[in-house]
């Protein structure tokens, strides 16, 4: 693990920041409770806190961004999520949707399989 602080990349290709405060060692080193504590901190002080999803929070609104947000990117979801939410506000709803509308409200993301899952999973 590089701990430079400087800006690495993943196999992705992807940029991502190493934190110059914690080393290697000091990871190793950490309680499950202690890591978990550290990682809620990190996203406290740097993670993003303006998604859709995070506003209102409900379970429902969470397990359909958690969908949407499978191989799919959050830029992406964005323009997806509110729509989708306007349409189908409530399991409920999801559940009694014509498969047709559930399906032209995902129309761009792809992998309808996980559309088709949602509303079979919201019929449970």
């Amino acid at each position: 693990m590089n701990c430079s602080g400087a800006p690495s990349r993943r196999s992705t290709g992807a940029t991502f920041h190493i934190p110059t405060h914690i080393s290697t060692r000091a990871l190793q080193a950490m309680q499950p409770e202690q890591f978990s504590s550290a990682v809620l901190d990190w996203y406290d002080r740097h993670g993003r806190h303006d998604l859709p999803w995070q506003q209102d929070i409900t379970p429902y609104r969470v397990w359909v961004s958690e969908i949407m947000l499978q191989q799919t990117q959050v830029s992406t979801v964005l323009s997806y999520f509110d729509r989708f939410m306007e349409a189908l506000p409530s399991v409920q709803a999801l559940a009694d949707a014509p498969e047709d509308e559930v399906l032209h409200l995902w129309t761009g993301l792809g992998y309808y399989t996980r559309a088709r899952n949602l509303q079979k999973t919201a019929k449970i």
